[in-house]
């Protein structure tokens, strides 16, 4: 019987040779997963070709210099750091807490987490299967928020965003 588990990045390329499946509730955030571990692996290793591939892994066997990728892993530890104070993982540190709006007085600028998460409903569109609200934002784990930055910034539409980003050029930000 297959046992489900969350795993870190390294743990997981690690163990790729016994690993059968990496997925998640939503197809979204599988497809962003292996998009991002594929990306490490061809940072590290960048097989040119599918004979390079298969070298690289032995012939299927699945095993990896897990030296290399230690040493890429070590040397970035920092950028993986979801709550790091320079480098948040998948996220921009210099985004304000709060803005000055055009009378001078401060709001705080935060989103719902289901401005990101493409199956929560947000704002007016319509409650087909999730019925949160965005005064009742869901909460999530660490690990999942992690999970869903990578989907976000795999298949964000950026509508939205940039209209954000213009805002906060005009305003001025205060950390």
């Amino acid at each position: 019987m297959a046992r489900k588990k969350n795993s870190r990045f390294k743990e997981t390329l690690f163990r790729s040779q016994v690993i059968k499946e990496i997925c998640d509730s939503s197809p979204l955030v599988t497809v962003a997963l292996h998009r991002l571990l594929l990306a490490m692996l061809h940072r590290n290793y960048g097989p040119a070709n599918e004979e390079e591939w298969g070298a690289l892994w032995k012939n299927g066997t699945g095993c990896l210099d897990q030296a290399k990728l230690g040493t890429y892993i070590a040397h970035w530890r920092a950028r993986f750091d979801l709550f790091d104070d320079k480098y948040p993982f998948y996220q921009c540190a210099s985004m304000p807490v709060s803005i000055t709006d055009s009378n001078g007085n401060k709001k705080p600028y935060f989103k719902s987490i289901a401005n990101i998460v493409h199956e929560l409903v947000t704002g007016n569109n319509a409650t087909l299967f999730d019925h949160s609200l965005d005064i009742q934002p869901k909460s999530v784990s660490p690990s999942e928020a992690a999970r869903l930055l990578v989907t976000f910034q795999a298949f964000g539409v950026g509508l939205g965003n940039i209209r954000m980003l213009k805002d906060l050029q005009l305003q001025k930000p205060e950390r």
